[in-house]
């Protein structure tokens, strides 16, 4: 039995779409790190929800500009007279979340939000 162009078209239509049903990427997730400034170069800051029962910290930590000292306890980081200046980094990123967002809310007023990628 020979099958028309249409049907030959239609038939490999199908095999290609039910082909990509065994190619599903894994989406990964995207992190917050929050910082209010609240008094000149002093700063209180918290990781936004996971969306899993894991808290964001244990697979992401913060990597503060040189001379910038950080509370874990109270979640309070302290810098230098001259403030935050310098590379804020964090250690983790591109294995379970693929970025994280770093929204900093200064004193001032101003709000600045930075991607932060492997």
């Amino acid at each position: 039995m020979k099958l028309s162009s249409l049907s030959r078209r239609f038939v490999v239509g199908v095999w290609l779409a039910l082909s990509a049903l065994g190619v599903v990427a894994h989406e990964m997730s995207m992190a917050e790190l929050g910082l209010r400034e609240v008094a000149k170069g002093q700063f209180i800051w918290s990781w936004g929800q996971s969306g899993t029962n894991q808290p964001i910290a244990t697979d992401l930590s913060p990597v503060w500009p040189e001379g910038c000292v950080a509370v874990e306890e109270d979640l309070s980081l302290k810098c230098p007279a001259a403030g935050m200046i310098g590379t804020l980094a964090v250690d983790g990123v591109g294995k379970r979340y693929s970025a994280a967002l770093v929204r900093i809310d200064w004193l001032d007023g101003q709000t600045r939000v930075y991607t932060i990628t492997a």
